[in-house]
Parts: structure tokens; C-alpha cells; sequence
């Protein structure tokens, strides 16, 4: 049984808080993939450039970013863990699996 009554205003704000915060999760993780895609694009894109008779200060400039582009971005939570649509889903399961542990806990605390 839940202390919070079904449909009450105070269950729905806090079920409209945890979705906008999944939602929020979710769209970071999102972007910060689509962010490392386009990254892996720039050295790529900076290769087919026709550098030739340019500046030298540019064709230096050239050489150096791509040469920083080979290194991947990648985005971390907090240095923990690689930021992907892969860890919200992981993070999502053990927060389901923690409720539902301290639920079956709560219920044989009832019945005792």
C-alpha cells in the first residue's frame, strides 16, 4: 500500500516530477550521442578540405584539429560512468529494482 492516495495532487506532481526528470535524463543522454556522431565527422571533414595554396597558418591550424579530432568525445556523469542512452536505461532498472526490493520488505514487514 502506498501512503500517497492514487490520483491525489500530490501524486500526480510527483509522478509529473519524475517523468520530466527522465525526460530530462533522456534528452541529455540523447544528444551527447548525437554530439559524439558529429565529432567522429569533423577529422573526416577537414580531410577533404582542398588545403592546397591556402595559408600556412591554416594548413597548421588544419593539421592540429584533426589531429585532436581522432580522440572520441565523450560525456561522463559526474567521471562515474560514459553519459549514453545505454546507462539512463541501466540507471532506470536499478532504481525500479530498489523500489520493488523495498517493497517486498514493506509488505513482510506488514505481515509480521
Amino acid at each position: 500500500m502506498s501512503i500517497i492516495p492514487l490520483l491525489s495532487a500530490e501524486f500526480l506532481k510527483l509522478m509529473l516530477y519524475i517523468q520530466l526528470s527522465l525526460a530530462l535524463f533522456f534528452g541529455d543522454a540523447y544528444l551527447s550521442t548525437i554530439v559524439q556522431a558529429e565529432c567522429l565527422g569533423v577529422s573526416h571533414s577537414c580531410s577533404e578540405i582542398h588545403f592546397v595554396g591556402t595559408n600556412l597558418k591554416f594548413q597548421k591550424a588544419l593539421v592540429m584539429l584533426m589531429a585532436k579530432t581522432q580522440k572520441p568525445v565523450t560525456f561522463t556523469i559526474g567521471r562515474f560512468a560514459p553519459l549514453s542512452i545505454n546507462s539512463v536505461f541501466t540507471v532506470i532498472k536499478a532504481a525500479f529494482s530498489y523500489f520493488m526490493l523495498v517493497q517486498s520488505f514493506k509488505k513482510e514487514e506488514q505481515g509480521n
